[in-house]
């Protein structure tokens, strides 16, 4: 992201630098909100107007958060949250503190402290290192033996990021495996859902 004044719109400063990761930016409070996305899921940083760090936010896990939008006198913000085991969850982002509380939730009858969405890498045949996302029950051994849905998508670039789906949570309910490793350059796969052994 780069700033620059209207009396010289040839002259350019950088106010967020470039990185290997998207970025998106918002406003509100006073304050820049650049929302990344690294390895498929949302990593969400709050700056000033300069561009410095006044902190990164802690998200309620490892997701898709959108959001952070307001007014410049706004002292409070909301954001969405998403995850595979979270169904999409409204915050509201006190901008002083930096702490988030839940403003909205859906009337679903799941318990997501009753599951584990966790971030695993492992390497393709190329040598390049793979994020995956694997989702279950708690208390699920992991011996080799438990069902598995493994869904991903090699098109255009495109990454799968989390998101709740009722179907998903019966699989895991009833102790299934959910994984969806994320698309790479230079890791190209079908769009496909298998059934195999975890």
């Amino acid at each position: 992201m780069v700033k620059t004044h209207i009396s010289n719109p040839t002259q350019w400063t950088d106010v967020v630098p470039e990185t290997e990761n998207v970025l998106s930016i918002s406003t509100g409070g006073g304050f820049l909100f650049a929302k990344y996305m690294k390895d498929a899921v949302s990593y969400v940083k709050q700056l000033d107007y300069d561009g410095k760090l006044v902190r990164e936010i802690q998200l309620p896990g490892k997701g898709t958060a959108g959001g952070f939008g307001g007014e410049a006198e706004d002292k409070e913000l909301y954001y969405s949250f998403s995850n595979y085991v979270t169904p999409g969850t409204i915050y509201k982002y006190d901008i002083a503190s930096g702490k988030s509380e839940v403003y909205y939730k859906p009337n679903v009858k799941f318990n997501p402290d009753d599951y584990v969405s966790e971030q695993v890498f492992f390497t393709s045949k190329d040598g390049t290192k793979v994020p995956m996302m694997i989702s279950y029950k708690k208390g699920l051994k992991k011996d080799g033996k438990n069902p598995t849905i493994l869904y991903s998508y090699g098109g255009f670039n495109i990454s799968l990021t989390p998101a709740f789906s009722v179907a998903n949570a019966v699989w895991m309910n009833n102790g299934g495996v959910y994984a969806v490793p994320k698309h790479q350059r230079r890791w190209r796969v079908r769009k496909k859902m298998a059934c195999g052994r975890n």
